[in-house]
């Protein structure tokens, strides 16, 4: 076996172990580096490694799919009734049109609400 092919080899199982890390919630470059260098045995190790759950959580919130069940803590979808880990009710959503809408002031680029005709940050006038 060539030094090209071990190479390229060594390439393909640190995509594949920055690939099922990132899946996994862990370090895409520390798994990386591991399956370069211990090629299919790396892949393997980070198959059979804990997923980080605090990690994946956070990005299943930042999703704005989920939601955090207020009496258990659980991840459960934002549009559940009742959480499917603990059984309790969840409250209902408010309804659209009692959601507030915002507009970005042009000047400096912040939010602010659409009731409010100037902008709270630096004063300019809603256009």
């Amino acid at each position: 076996m060539g030094i090209t092919s071990l190479l390229v080899w060594s390439i393909v199982f640190a995509a594949i172990s920055a690939i099922i890390a990132n899946n996994r919630g862990l370090p895409v470059g520390k798994w990386a580096a591991i399956g370069f260098i211990l090629g299919p045995i790396g892949v393997i190790w980070v198959l059979v490694t804990a997923k980080d759950e605090a990690v994946q959580e956070a990005k299943s919130l930042s999703t704005g799919k989920f939601k955090k069940c207020p009496f258990c803590a659980e991840v459960i979808k934002k549009e559940a009734s009742v959480c499917k880990h603990c059984g309790g009710q969840q409250a209902s959503a408010p309804s659209p049109s009692a959601q507030k809408t915002y507009w970005v002031c042009g000047k400096c680029n912040e939010t602010t609400e659409t009731a409010k005709k100037i902008c709270w940050n630096c004063g300019a006038p809603k256009v």
